[in-house]
């Protein structure tokens, strides 16, 4: 309902849903999900994208995102 009612309203949303899982012996569980990132999950992700983070929003904004090739470090 609200997704109409923006695009009545000629809003447009480009982003992303953050879903915090948990792992219960293997098991993933949802805990969370949002719309944003906090800081401690900032502090955690972004670190960890190789692939500069203008470009991507850059190509998001142009609606190009498909050739980007978002590289991440494997560490965690």
């Amino acid at each position: 309902m609200k997704k109409l009612v923006a695009r009545k309203a000629g809003l447009r949303n480009k982003g992303f849903i953050f879903i915090g899982l948990m792992n219960m012996n293997g098991n993933p569980y949802v805990i969370e999900y949002n719309c944003r990132m906090g800081d401690p999950e900032t502090e955690a992700v972004i670190p960890r994208i190789k692939t500069d983070l203008l470009d991507v929003f850059d190509s998001l904004s142009n609606k190009n995102l498909n050739n980007i090739n978002l590289e991440i470090d494997s560490r965690y």
